[in-house]
């Protein structure tokens, strides 16, 4: 008589005679989900001593700045970051602080991606001098964050 192994459930693979069980999509796409932080957060300032900008080093803005004066802002054509550029997306990408040790950078589904340093991220921790990039606008990223 022959043993048939039995079939892995659903989400899981075999790998080398084992059984490993996988994420979800649902899982996923909970970790990745452009409004993890939630909206009370665009509400909170920034840290005490923090200064972060955006300054628009190429595209359609080029030599504006726009200061980040929220733990949480939205960058789009319709949103708190205003990108007067038709390659981004109305709500293309936030900009989120957390405690006084990160500053991320998370795409929003965005159509055209989000890019920083030449790399499309889904998300990003940013540092000091980073190149976000956003339809055909590039952003340079100023963190003045207390010693």
């Amino acid at each position: 008589m022959t043993h048939k192994p039995d079939k892995p459930e659903k989400g899981a693979e075999s790998a080398g005679g084992k059984t490993v069980a996988l994420p979800t999509r649902k899982l996923l796409d909970s970790l990745a989900a452009p409004e993890v932080a939630g909206d009370e957060l665009g509400r909170v300032p920034l840290p005490s001593g923090w200064e972060i900008s955006l300054d628009v080093t190429d595209g359609p803005q080029k030599g504006a700045s726009f200061p980040v004066t929220r733990s949480r802002v939205l960058i789009g054509r319709a949103a708190d970051i205003t990108i007067d550029d038709p390659r981004v997306s109305r709500r293309h990408a936030s900009l989120e602080v957390y405690g006084s040790a990160c500053v991320l950078l998370k795409d929003l589904d965005s159509t055209n991606g989000t890019f920083v340093n030449g790399r499309r991220v889904q998300s990003a921790e940013l540092q000091d001098g980073d190149e976000i990039r956003v339809g055909s606008s590039i952003l340079s990223v100023t963190i003045g964050a207390p010693p």
